[in-house]
This record gives C-alpha cells, sequence and structure tokens, in this order.
C-alpha cells in the first residue's frame, strides 16, 4: 500500500488493524472513489468507525475532484505556476493591501521542501504568520485556520497537510482560491489573469453581486398585493432554475455541481416559504448528503456576508463577559454547577470546552416568564432550555431513544422539535461523537465549535424559529456574537439588560 494512504488513515485517527486491512488489499488514494458500502464493511468492520471513515473519505474526495477543474487556471504556456508578477495585477487594478515595489513571488513556508516529521501545526503557524505579515495593514484580524475551517473544501487543505506535511498544486490553488474569496470582497475592474480568477471567485460566491430586490413597502402598502407580487416572483425564479431544482433533487455527484447548481438557485430558497424544517428538508433533499453543512454555510455567508466566521472569533470573549456578569445569580449549592465551573478551570484547550460553555448558559441566564401556546400556559424549565442547544447521551445505545423522546416532549407541548445538538460521550468534555439533529437528519462533526456554529446557521438558512425554551438565548448569540438584527426579534427586557450590559 502507498504510504501516502497510510499517512492519511493515521492522520484520521483509523485503527491499526483497519490501516493493515487496507495494505493487505493494495488500496491506493485512486481507489477510494470505488469504495462503496460492501468493500468499506469489509474492510472497516465495527460500524462507528465506518461511519466516520465513509465520512472522512467523502470530504477527502470531494476536496480533490472540486479543485481539479482549477488546476490549469493558474498554469501559464509551460505549465507552472511560479513567478507570478503581482507589481503588474497591483498596479493596473489599484488594488488594496501590503504594497509590493518589485516583482517577487510570495513569500512562505516551502512546502515542497516540508519535513514531515515535524508538528504538522507548526508549518501552518508558519504560514499563517507570513500571511498576517504581508496582509496586516488592511486585515489585522486574518485568521488562516478559522478561515480553512469554515470555507466550504477548506477543510480538505488542512486535512491533506496534516496527511503529508506539504500541499500538492491542487491544494495550493484551492487555498489560493479561498484567500481570494475572502480577502478581495469588493468590486474592480478584471485585468490580467489573477484578477479574473478573483472576480470569478467573487461572481460565483454571490458577494459581488447586487442586490435588486426593494422593500415591498416601496411598492404597494396591499398585504394582498405584496403577496401575489411575492408568489408571482417565486414562480419566475422556479421556471428560470426548474433544471438546477429537479438535478439537486436527484443527484449528490460531482459535488462541485452541487455547489454551482445550490448557489444558483439560492433566491427560490430565499423567496420560497415553508412550514417546517421538514418542509425544506422535502424541498431540497440535498441537504440529507453528509456534507450539507457545506450547503448550510454557502447560504448563510450569502444571507449574511462577512458574518460567516464570526462564531470562531468572538465566542470566548462573550462568554467570558456573560460569566463575569452573571456568575454570582448561580446557585452556590448545586453540585452539578459546581462540577461544570471547576471542569471549565481544568480544560486548557478553549475548543473542548465548548460543549460546557453552551451548556452552562441556561444557567447564567434562566428563561423567565411564561408562555402562552393554544390557550394553555407553560413555564419553561432550565434544563428544557438547556435542551434546545445541547442533549448529553452517554450510551451509544441510547441516541435513537433519546432523539425520539426529544419528538415526543416538544408535541405535548404543541410544539416542533427544532435542531440542536447531540453529545454522545460519557460527559460533556470526553465526547466519542456529536451530531448536529435536523428533524430526522444528523450531521456528525469532529469540533465543537464548528457543529453549534452550524447549528445557528441552520436556523437562519431554514427559516426556522427558535425553540421557545432558549429562545432568549439563541437571541443573545445573535446578537452579540453574529452582530445580526431580524425585524422578527421579540426581546424579553432582562435579556434588553444583558445585552445593554454586554455593549
Amino acid at each position: 500500500m502507498a504510504e501516502e494512504v497510510k499517512d492519511l488513515l493515521e492522520s484520521w485517527n483509523v485503527p491499526i488493524d483497519i490501516i493493515n486491512n487496507f495494505s493487505d488489499n493494495n488500496i491506493t488514494l485512486d481507489h477510494f472513489s470505488s469504495l462503496d458500502d460492501a468493500f468499506l464493511k469489509e474492510l472497516c468492520p465495527p460500524i462507528g468507525t465506518r461511519i466516520q471513515l465513509k465520512n472522512e473519505i467523502l470530504e477527502f474526495l470531494a476536496g480533490r475532484d472540486s479543485t481539479a477543474d482549477t488546476e490549469t487556471i493558474y498554469s501559464d504556456s509551460n505549465g507552472t505556476t511560479d513567478g507570478v508578477e503581482l507589481e503588474r495585477v497591483i498596479e493596473q487594478d489599484n488594488l488594496p493591501g501590503p504594497s509590493f515595489t518589485q516583482k517577487e513571488n510570495l513569500p512562505g513556508p516551502s512546502w515542497q521542501n516540508a519535513d514531515t516529521s515535524n508538528d504538522v501545526s507548526s508549518g501552518l503557524e508558519e504560514l499563517e504568520e507570513t500571511l498576517r505579515n504581508l496582509i496586516r495593514p488592511s486585515l489585522p484580524e486574518f485568521d488562516l485556520k478559522t478561515l480553512l475551517q469554515t470555507s466550504p473544501l477548506g477543510n480538505s487543505v488542512l486535512q491533506f497537510y496534516n496527511a503529508n506535511g506539504s500541499l500538492d498544486q491542487k491544494r495550493r490553488n484551492r487555498l489560493v482560491d479561498i484567500m481570494i474569496k475572502h480577502i478581495f470582497n469588493y468590486t474592480y475592474s478584471e485585468t490580467g489573469k489573477l484578477v479574473d480568477k478573483c472576480r470569478n471567485l467573487l461572481y460565483i460566491s454571490g458577494e459581488k453581486r447586487t442586490n435588486r430586490k426593494r422593500p415591498l413597502q416601496e411598492t404597494t402598502d396591499s398585504t394582498t398585493e405584496e403577496g401575489e407580487e411575492i408568489g408571482v416572483k417565486k414562480q419566475k425564479l422556479e421556471e428560470l432554475h426548474k433544471e438546477n431544482i429537479l438535478w439537486l433533487k436527484v443527484n449528490q455527484e460531482p459535488w462541485n455541481s452541487v455547489i454551482v447548481k445550490w448557489e444558483s438557485t439560492f433566491e427560490v430558497r430565499q423567496t420560497s416559504e415553508y412550514v417546517s424544517v421538514e418542509d425544506f428538508l422535502k424541498n431540497w433533499p440535498i441537504l440529507l448528503d453528509l456534507r450539507g453543512d457545506i450547503l448550510i454555510n454557502l447560504d448563510f455567508n450569502r444571507i449574511y456576508p462577512g458574518k460567516g466566521t464570526h462564531f470562531f472569533e468572538k465566542w470566548q470573549t462573550f462568554f467570558t463577559k456573560i460569566l463575569e456578569i452573571r456568575k454570582k445569580d448561580l446557585p452556590s449549592n448545586d453540585p452539578y454547577i459546581a462540577a461544570l465551573l471547576d471542569s471549565l478551570d481544568t480544560i486548557e484547550d478553549n475548543d473542548s470546552k465548548i460543549t460546557t460553555q453552551i451548556t452552562l448558559l441556561p444557567h447564567l441566564i434562566p428563561p423567565k416568564g411564561r408562555t402562552v401556546i393554544e390557550k394553555k400556559h407553560w413555564k419553561f424549565s432550565t434544563q428544557e432550555s438547556v435542551e434546545s442547544l445541547v442533549v448529553l447521551v452517554k450510551n451509544p445505545g441510547d441516541i435513537e431513544k433519546t432523539i425520539a423522546e426529544q419528538k415526543e416532549k416538544s408535541l405535548n407541548k404543541k410544539q416542533r422539535v427544532q435542531p440542536y445538538i447531540l453529545v454522545d460521550g460519557p460527559d460533556l468534555i470526553n465526547f466519542r461523537r456529536i451530531f448536529l439533529v435536523v428533524d430526522t437528519l444528523r450531521y456528525q462533526f469532529d469540533c465543537p465549535k464548528k457543529a453549534f456554529d452550524i447549528l445557528f446557521k441552520a436556523y437562519h438558512v431554514f427559516k426556522a424559529k427558535y425553540p421557545l425554551p432558549g429562545e432568549h438565548i439563541y437571541l443573545l448569540i445573535q446578537r452579540c456574537i453574529y452582530k445580526i438584527k431580524t425585524k422578527y426579534d421579540i426581546i424579553q427586557p432582562y435579556v434588553l439588560n444583558i445585552l445593554q450590559q454586554l455593549e
């Protein structure tokens, strides 16, 4: 078996006996696309490990396939990519950013000569530091790692580098694509190959297109006419994109085509009304694909440009302030609360703290007042507020039972169960798996922060209401972290007071 396959499997924490199975069967990277469920079952009998392995392979293949068609864009007539003349591009287009006074290649770590025996993170940090030095004048908060983690196919770049200690030409092109789209988020005249590429990326992402929608109030004050206008526009959009909508309902590959057709149908989703999350998923079944979180990210970034990485950048500061303001109100004699607080002091990695921090939020800011649902008065408990965000399942065999119980609890109060995070593990810190549960759908994540980021974004993409027990928590996250205000926000006075303290 090629060493690159072994290294890749090891980077995914695949057990050694499974790796040996790949070796015994002479599996190479080229065989990955042919590994169906039957082959995977033979190579990897344990179900949990097999599911994780399948997810990793799908993401790896998505990254490799979607970069193949962009490889030649950066190549000159001799097929090389070195010596990009940045001076000409910058002078002709007056692009803001670092000032280059002569022709030069972008400095950075030597990818081709990287020593794979070194700690992989040191290479990424070296690249990050180099990029910060280059673009610090205009982007002082540039964070390459967070950008890659939250960008479509960015994780494939990280995983390839983790496995190989260097980037091949395809991944280098993909890295440049992601950085260009993030840095040059404005409109300018197109001149030259590199600038044309940047313009195309911005257009495909939707960030260069002007929003031609006007508020309906400008055309008419009649509710009936407003509804008719929306209906006509929706009908025209559906007719215009009929082929793409149908294609997305029956296809999941190739993934780069999924991305293009998903983005082309964005306005159809925005002008349509859905009675529930289930209804949204029925209309857009492509979201049932395990890579559906990428599509959620794409739509959110179109709805709220520039806010896609806020959770990664602002969460820790937000929680620290909340804890300072509200810690004094926590019950001092509650051993469970004390254990949660103690665990925060013993964990050094901020990413590992997040499930505990999310669980603490409803205790720091419990729900207040009563809610009237179909003439019945309901007072939600703190635990119900917690479970609207995160549910812990200690025994893997109880996952299906727990999901069914959550549905039953909501139905008993005449509510629909809304998206939430399910943690599979003995406790909130030592988890085995993390799922985003959306109706009957489950997205699996390795990173808790990414899971909670997609949880919040899913509500806005699916046009779903926040669950009543945790509505005040979601609104705090919406206002303080994502800096989003909508006409639907109903903020209780005590939550408004906390918002004012945080500001």
